[in-house]
């Protein structure tokens, strides 16, 4: 598990192309931190936020909180939440 959060990390500092909604909301001064970005796409890879804060080594409640910051920011919903899980809306896809 350590490997792959290493890997994404790296991933993620090294990303330098955005989406255009992404770059949209960057250039209204509305930007993600790297943890922001590492919860959601471990969250996107699970579909559920209790196994996605295992990986994570952090509590459950604690990472469902930094979820709806984010949504809260950014003023969109990023996953829908099912009965199986969460899955990433038309927005969070971008």
């Amino acid at each position: 598990m350590c490997g792959k959060l290493k890997y994404r990390k790296s991933h993620i500092q090294n990303y330098q192309l955005m989406p255009d909604a992404a770059f949209d909301l960057a250039q209204k001064g509305i930007r993600m931190t790297q943890n922001e970005l590492l919860y959601i796409l471990t969250i996107a890879e699970h579909g559920n936020i209790t196994r996605a804060a295992q990986e994570l080594f952090i509590s459950q409640p604690s990472l469902s909180e930094s979820l709806n910051k984010v949504e809260q920011k950014f003023g969109k919903t990023i996953f829908d939440r099912t009965q199986d899980g969460l899955v990433p809306t038309a927005f969070g896809l971008h």
